[in-house]
């Protein structure tokens, strides 16, 4: 089957992104939710690059989760805690992160 092809004849812009998320947006809801679990994050001390690391992280976990208790935040958390222990986290702080 031709995806292209099959998008096109029911009306649908193939060029058309399916997940439209700003890195401004992503950014917001990774320092809401670090906010909410009362975690110190100062990202200011981050690369360019471990930044956009950390924003595409966020991005394939909207893909990988259900946003309900900040669970594609606290997976992007998880993926990135060693870089984020430069940001202020502490080992004692994984366990605030975690979920079901």
């Amino acid at each position: 089957m031709d995806p292209r092809g099959l998008l096109e004849s029911k009306g649908i812009n193939p060029d058309k992104p399916a997940i439209d998320l700003s890195a401004e947006d992503a950014l917001t809801y990774i320092l809401e939710e670090a906010a909410d679990l009362e975690l110190e994050l100062d990202l200011s001390r981050l690369t360019t690059n471990e930044l956009l690391t950390l924003i595409s992280s966020y991005g394939a976990n909207v893909i990988l989760f259900h946003p309900e208790n900040g669970h594609q935040v606290r997976a992007t958390l998880q993926e990135n805690f060693e870089m984020l222990k430069k940001c202020g986290l502490k080992d004692e702080d994984y366990a605030r992160f975690q979920f079901a």
